[in-house]
């Protein structure tokens, strides 16, 4: 379900990124898309070494924390 609400969020923080968009309270949109691209760097870059060791490939890893950030980390164990 956590994985439903993050990926709503993203799908309205990316609508909200043109300036002409009918998406509703897109000013917060675009606040909350650059809010989650900030923090999801700041966890790629903290956790870098859990997410190189973790299985599978890096590229995959990368774009799974950059998508669901603390979800995906604590699933490979990276924070309880």
């Amino acid at each position: 379900m956590s994985q439903v609400m993050v990926g709503a969020v993203w799908i309205w923080g990316l609508a909200s990124i043109p300036e002409q968009t009918p998406v509703p309270l897109a000013r917060l949109g675009r606040v909350v898309f650059w809010f989650l691209v900030i923090a999801h760097v700041l966890e790629i870059v903290a956790y870098y070494e859990v997410i190189r060791e973790a299985p599978g490939s890096l590229s995959a890893n990368i774009a799974r924390t950059f998508l669901w950030g603390s979800l995906y980390l604590r699933e490979i164990g990276a924070i309880a």
